[in-house]
């Protein structure tokens, strides 16, 4: 049983016999530091995007051509680092926004009427996969707890961030929005119950895209029906 859901107030109900929905195409959307977008095509120029793990944030868009659906898993993969540090705790907010640039906000049982499309976060030292049980929409981490694989300060190393699945329809000119940083909602998020309040970030991070660096994120595109 999904819901696919257009706003607070708009979704839509159907039932499917498998999930994720069979025919789902999962499509690579490019993170481009030169302009904070992502596109189906990698851009060929390395960039970076640097932000204060304390508060900081990088933000990149995609404004959809067609209506699409996005419903099922999505992932994250970074090429990133932790400048000052030997490891990093990434949060992943993806968020939509519509044709005047309002963010849509929905339901969930802890955030009621404010919650954003999906959530994915990663520590750095855990980026290792259990192979046998990870999928390319569906990275599974092989730990979650202990010391992990550390890095060295300034070190650039690849990581894939698992994302919460989700049901979002983006009607054209509509916005989907992804935020990556060092705190649980990209700060935006205050009234949670409960809270990651352990980080072990300092200083600065950062995200490099473009070139040999492929940073993108995979989305569950759903075939129109």
């Amino acid at each position: 049983r999904l819901e696919t859901r257009e706003t607070l107030d708009r979704y839509t109900v159907r039932h499917q016999n498998d999930f994720p929905i069979p025919g789902t195409q999962y499509k690579k959307l490019y993170l481009d530091a030169t302009d904070h977008t992502l596109k189906f095509n990698k851009n060929g120029q390395p960039g970076k995007v640097s932000y204060d793990s304390a508060g900081g944030k990088a933000v990149f868009d995609y404004a959809f051509e067609k209506d699409t659906e996005l419903t099922g898993y999505a992932s994250l993969k970074l090429w990133v680092s932790p400048e000052e540090a030997e490891d990093m705790d990434l949060f992943i907010t993806l968020r939509k926004f519509d044709h005047d640039g309002n963010e849509v906000f929905f339901d969930a049982w802890l955030m009621q009427g404010r919650y954003p499309v999906a959530f994915g976060w990663l520590r750095l030292s855990h980026r290792e996969l259990d192979k046998e049980k990870s999928t390319p929409w569906d990275p599974y981490p092989k730990r979650v707890i202990g010391p992990g694989e550390k890095v060295k300060p300034g070190e650039i190393v690849p990581c894939e961030v698992p994302i919460l699945p989700s049901g979002t329809l983006f009607r054209q000119g509509e916005t989907l929005r992804l935020v990556i940083s060092g705190i649980y909602g990209g700060g935006e998020i205050t009234d949670v119950p409960y809270g990651f309040n352990a980080s072990i970030n300092q200083g600065t991070h950062s995200v490099y895209t473009g070139g040999k660096y492929d940073s993108y994120l995979l989305v569950p595109v759903v075939p129109a029906r």
